[in-house]
């Protein structure tokens, strides 16, 4: 993200040496494409990592699950009473 940054202040330092409007109007445009473009690659470079980390840990649900002979899991939050809770497990494991 430090990158981002330095290419916005240099982006808009270039922008403030324009000396017509027009010039300032055309490197904006320009800068405001590539910026979409970059916003862009984050996003799915962002979302790619989510989705490893959500694969990882449901891989390590399912798996703690079947060593302890478990045939469903289901969210703490939805549990009023009783149960075993396997969080403990999951987590040493995906760390």
């Amino acid at each position: 993200m430090q990158h981002l940054g330095k290419w916005l202040k240099t982006a808009q330092a270039d922008v403030e040496k324009q000396k017509t409007q027009d010039g300032k109007n055309k490197l904006l445009k320009k800068y405001n494409t590539e910026f979409a473009k970059k916003k862009e690659v984050l996003a799915k470079n962002y979302a790619s990592r989510l989705q490893a980390v959500d694969k990882s840990i449901t891989d390590t649900l399912t798996t703690q699950a079947r060593l302890k002979g478990y045939n469903m899991v289901i969210s703490k939050g939805v549990v009023v009473y009783g149960g075993d809770d396997i969080t403990a497990d999951v987590q040493k494991v995906v760390k």
